[in-house]
């Protein structure tokens, strides 16, 4: 299997999970009434109850992307990687460990996020928890 073949690849694990997730995340916010709803604020500009979840089913599909990605590299004698690749998974490996640092801090950012949609966060302490996330991404990652 060569580069292209392994971006295809991922692309259509990306596009098929977020495809999959996003309507099932849409259903569960139905079921556990998790919309955002304009109550006539200015700066939203829907006028009717939106359903949220939609960030958890893109990080989810996100996520599965990188799993398969390392899995990918755990069977590389079963896909028959070409040379090319070979030569780069001592690379991979070698950064898996801030990889994991980044995803952590996408999967806290979401919990921020779904936080921030059901209780409306100030301003103030939602900047500092973002700016924190941050800096451990950037730091570990």
């Amino acid at each position: 299997m060569k580069w292209g073949q392994l971006y295809l690849m991922a692309f259509f694990v990306s596009l098929t999970f977020s495809l999959v997730l996003t309507p099932v995340c849409q259903k569960l916010a139905e079921k556990l009434d998790f919309y955002d709803r304009p109550n006539g604020q200015a700066h939203k500009k829907h006028g009717r109850a939106v359903p949220l979840l939609g960030g958890p089913a893109i990080f989810l599909s996100w996520f599965v992307t990188i799993v398969a990605g390392f899995l990918a590299v755990d069977f590389s004698g079963v896909l028959k990687l070409d040379a090319s690749v070979m030569s780069n998974i001592p690379g991979m490996v070698s950064v898996s460990g801030k990889l994991t640092a980044i995803c952590a801090g996408g999967f806290l950012a979401i919990l921020l996020g779904l936080n921030d949609d059901r209780r409306a966060m100030r301003a103030l302490p939602k900047f500092l928890c973002q700016f924190l996330i941050a800096a451990v991404a950037v730091t570990f990652g």
